[in-house]
């Protein structure tokens, strides 16, 4: 299921933590908003679930 580029180069909980540094800065910029609106917890859920 690895299609994008930046998607596959970092893991499904490293990006939504906002750990990809690999993504262009617009992108990082988003996983970095979307990981303070969102609890922590989902991002420990999400990913033991990849």
């Amino acid at each position: 299921m690895r299609r994008r580029k930046g998607f596959s180069s970092c893991r499904c909980g490293e990006l939504k933590i906002g750990l990809c540094y690999e993504s262009t800065l617009s992108t990082l910029r988003v996983f970095i908003v979307e990981a303070r609106n969102l609890p922590y917890t989902d991002f420990g859920i999400s990913s033991s679930e990849q």
